[in-house]
């Protein structure tokens, strides 16, 4: 693959620069936002595109179907996701069940997501209604994943919004109730409920009878549910929140019988309040569990992590209230970015990337390999939501850290005076871009999952950075991670604008570091840039992008011709990997070619990407440095073959007729075998 600097614009204007100029350093520092960041209108009547018109139009995200890879979770409410907004009414379309499953299908055959199945929240005879009813979204997202039990499923419940009185109880919800015996409440001496800014407090050694009870009003909510999911529920998120945050040492050892508590266990405060946490969830959780028909499903917690340590209880304490997937554990930060300005180091409950990356470092440190977030780009007014190339750079770093999988969302956040944007989930045109961003990088981490299982994550005293997983680099908005395995490194980098000051950041730049004395230049991208850099051999590194298809515009202006790169392939025989540039042995990679030499009888696979070329047509990238004979073989999924002379010593492009590819007769995800005859061919790539 040849490296070429590919420049978009950065602040929203009317004039959209040309996206193949190569600019000067001077001109990189003054770029203008481009349109082509935000979703395009539909080209008839200026009418907005549905989600579902713009997620089958963006490229797809390219998982390899050979390798296991985890779903993603979906929290974005396929209620709102599929309608389109209505201008002037401050809603969406009214919902249509038939929109709804068709959407469903788009994210779950290609974006690789569960199916959502709505979990009801109210009285049996209500929900009987609702679950029956052809014209709801319940009833159609169960019918989808009865006719689908391949496709793994998914629901949320909400412990603070259940209703105990749909099971018969007097109290809506036991846990947050103020009513309730002094024994469930901290007490001072007297054996009277503590008061601390207004209300009283749950005590850690509270019986556990109320949890008890709350689980069982969710239970019967899932029960309503399975009674016509006729398939396994695969996995259950619970929103949790249920006091969340640390409590003041002061204010527990107010109980003298806490205090004593406390002494015994001989803790901190942290770890206390895990072990807190942990009782209450781990309860919880038992409960729902025990349901029949539930025995296999995967549970997990929001925000059971190690990030903001200072804020949430001890994450070592109640690790376990996840559910182990592959017998590993996970953690589930949120990586809520909800603007440029703080992709660093975020504001709040805004975690940015030094957030994360501080807790993932107390997480790995304990064997906690893989994580996975909840995400979202932010959900106020577009314009300060981050755009798509600089939240799919964020995102690959989060692969980097270890996320293997992401709960997706875009919440329902409101104030006295509503929605930031007075749109908010009506209208999915503007945040669609955010349900594929994972997946492209998920899709990108599927490639470098050995370096994660098995490899190493560079550390640096880059403490002002607030993350020693952060190369040093010279610019404080280029973000650098490197991770080792054996003699190869994987290098991330992207350029992270930062919208807060006046000067602009350019969509590609030149970046330097330093692993283990060896001084690596190279290039990296508003999108994010994933390399590979093999030093089994010192006198011939090779360099390897995973990710060069990936462009710095909304998806919409993505191209729709597929380049798949020779050294991003499958099954290599008798064929080398060979990187070609003038300061390569010197780890210069700023300008760098990487390809396959195919000897007699080699071969490679690739994996056709489907659907988007508009061509049906395919070119490939070729030279001859062996004898005149030589040849490229193409090789579909049925055994049919073509065979196509290569002669040119020159690096050329050889074409594929619609014929000839459909003779081949690929289909998404079906195997391309590129062989050669002859000693000598050289393959850069091959485009749909």
């Amino acid at each position: 693959m040849k490296m070429k600097y590919l420049i978009a614009c950065c602040f929203l204007v009317t004039t959209v620069l040309d996206s193949t100029s190569v600019f000067s350093q001077e001109q990189k520092k003054k770029i203008y936002h481009d349109s082509r960041e935000f979703a395009p209108m539909a080209a008839s009547e200026g009418r907005k595109k549905e989600a579902i018109s713009q997620l089958s139009d963006f490229p797809l995200p390219r998982l390899r179907h050979d390798d296991k890879v985890l779903p993603n979770f979906p929290w974005f409410n396929i209620k709102y996701l599929h309608r389109s907004y209505q201008e002037g009414s401050g809603k969406g379309a009214p919902m249509n069940a038939d929109a709804a499953r068709k959407l469903m299908e788009e994210l779950t055959v290609n974006w690789n997501y569960y199916i959502e199945v709505p979990c009801l929240r109210t009285d049996s005879l209500t929900a009987e209604r609702i679950y029956n009813d052809p014209n709801s979204i319940e009833y159609a997202m169960i019918k989808y994943a009865n006719e689908h039990p391949e496709i793994p499923t998914s629901t949320i419940t909400f412990h603070l919004q259940n209703n105990g009185q749909h099971l018969g109880y007097i109290r809506r919800n036991f846990i947050k109730s103020q009513d309730l015996d002094n024994k469930y409440y901290l007490c001072d001496a007297t054996g009277k409920p503590i008061v601390y800014k207004g209300k009283k407090w749950l005590s850690p050694l509270m019986p556990l009878d109320i949890v008890e009870k709350d689980a069982a009003v969710t239970r019967m909510y899932l029960r309503q549910l399975l009674k016509h999911l006729k398939r396994p529920l695969n996995f259950i998120n619970e929103n949790g929140e249920v006091y969340g945050h640390m409590r003041p040492e002061e204010l527990l050892k107010s109980d003298h019988k806490v205090a004593a508590d406390m002494a015994k266990k001989n803790v901190n405060n942290s770890v206390y309040n895990g072990l807190f946490q942990n009782r209450l969830d781990s309860c919880y959780k038992a409960q729902i569990l025990s349901e029949p028909g539930l025995k296999n499903t995967l549970f997990s917690y929001y925000n059971v992590s190690s990030v903001q340590s200072g804020y949430w209880p001890d994450y070592f304490a109640r690790k376990n209230t996840n559910s182990k997937i592959d017998n590993r554990y996970y953690s589930t930060p949120s990586f809520y970015v909800t603007s440029a300005t703080s992709w660093s180091t975020g504001r709040g409950p805004s975690n940015g990337y030094g957030q994360i990356a501080d807790g993932r470092e107390r997480e790995i440190s304990a064997g906690v390999k893989t994580f996975s977030p909840f995400v979202s780009a932010g959900w106020g007014k577009e314009v300060n939501n981050l755009r798509p190339a600089q939240w799919l750079a964020l995102l690959k770093a989060m692969t980097v850290l270890g996320a293997d999988f992401f709960y997706t969302g875009y919440f329902n956040v409101t104030d006295k005076q509503g929605w930031a944007n007075g749109k908010g989930p009506n209208d999915p045109w503007e945040y669609t871009y955010q349900i594929a961003m994972p997946v492209y990088a998920q899709a990108i981490g599927q490639q470098f999952q050995k370096f994660v299982s098995e490899g190493e994550l560079l550390k640096t005293n880059n403490l002002k950075r607030m993350s020693m997983y952060r190369m040093i680099t010279k610019d404080p908005n280029h973000l650098v991670l490197v991770r080792k395995l054996g003699t190869k490194y994987l290098i991330y980098g992207s350029v992270q604008p930062d919208t807060k000051g006046s000067d602009q950041y350019p969509v590609v730049a030149t970046t330097k570091i330093e692993i283990e004395g060896r001084h690596i230049h190279f290039n990296i991208r508003r999108q994010g840039s994933v390399y590979i850099l093999d030093i089994t051999r010192p006198d011939a590194p090779v360099m390897t992008q995973l990710d060069g298809w990936h462009e710095d515009s909304h998806p919409s202006y993505w191209s729709k011709n597929s380049i798949c790169e020779s050294e991003n392939g499958l099954e290599f025989q008798n064929c080398t990997v060979i990187t070609e540039g003038k300061a390569v042995k010197g780890l210069d990679f700023t300008d760098f070619l990487t390809f396959i030499h195919l000897g007699n009888n080699g071969s490679f696979a690739i994996e056709y990407p489907g659907r988007k070329s508009n061509r049906g047509t395919a070119n490939i990238r070729v030279r001859n440095t062996g004898n005149l004979k030589s040849s490229v073989i193409l090789q579909g999924p049925n055994g049919d073959r073509i065979s196509k002379a290569v002669s040119e010593k020159n690096w050329t492009t050889i074409g594929l007729s619609r014929e000839e590819v459909e003779r081949l007769r690929l289909k998404q995800g079906s195997k391309l075998i590129i062989g050669s005859v002859g000693n000598g061919v050289d393959i850069d790539w091959i485009q749909f």
